[in-house]
């Protein structure tokens, strides 16, 4: 299959460092072992620069692989991650994904990642947790950018879209300034999410606990 024809959710893209001249160029090779083929890219990491890119920059829709790299100027674009195909999920991705500390997908399970610390890569299994503090206040987030189908807690960022599409009557939403402090506590769902910021979207019968508008927001 033409590299150019996948549909992607997001993808691995290098660039020339600037000053550098190239002493070894890259090579690529394919290794066809036991009905597996196996794309093999083989470089200088030094003399390159790597950044990890969502389709269209955002949670849901694919986009192809060489519009990825004409629009981010990439000199090679790899395509990278599962994501979920068709239906309202069309584009998701179906494990975990950062950018620069913004989340797009992410599940509480062992999962293998790719890690960029830097100019380094490393491969390492991992298992997500994230709670949020508001005050004193605990709340343990079960699920990450994904529809709401059952009565846990979910948390939503900008990535997802401009509201959290929850059930507008089943749901008690606290939402989230960019610059991480309670900016309102809304009685329904859908919720508009914040430039930067984050909404969290709890059961409707959740009792909260006392808190106001104003209160610092940390992420552990």
């Amino acid at each position: 299959m033409n590299k150019y024809s996948l549909l992607i959710s997001f993808i691995i893209l290098l660039f020339n460092m600037n000053g550098f001249a190239i002493t070894n160029k890259p090579t690529y090779s394919l290794d066809e072992q036991n009905a597996h083929h196996i794309h093999v890219l083989k470089l200088n990491p030094e003399e390159y620069q790597m950044e990890l890119v969502s389709g269209h920059d955002s949670v849901f829709g694919r986009e192809f692989l060489a519009d990825i790299v004409k629009r981010k100027n990439a000199d090679i674009g790899i395509n990278a991650g599962f994501f979920e195909i068709a239906g309202n999920d069309d584009g998701m991705p179906c494990g975990a994904l950062f950018i620069d500390g913004k989340f797009y997908g992410m599940q509480s399970k062992n999962l293998p990642c790719i890690i960029k610390k830097g100019s380094k890569v490393e491969i390492k299994n991992l298992q997500p947790s994230l709670a949020i503090f508001i005050g004193n206040n605990e709340f343990k987030i079960n699920r990450f950018n994904k529809y709401i189908n059952n009565k846990q807690t979910y948390l939503y960022n900008d990535s997802w879209g401009k509201s959290t599409l929850s059930n507008y009557n089943t749901r008690t939403e606290i939402i989230i300034s960019s610059d991480n402090k309670l900016l309102e506590i809304s009685s329904h769902g859908d919720s508009k999410i914040p430039d930067g910021g984050y909404v969290i979207s709890l059961p409707g019968n959740y009792k909260l606990p006392k808190m106001q508008v104003g209160d610092k927001v940390t992420f552990k």
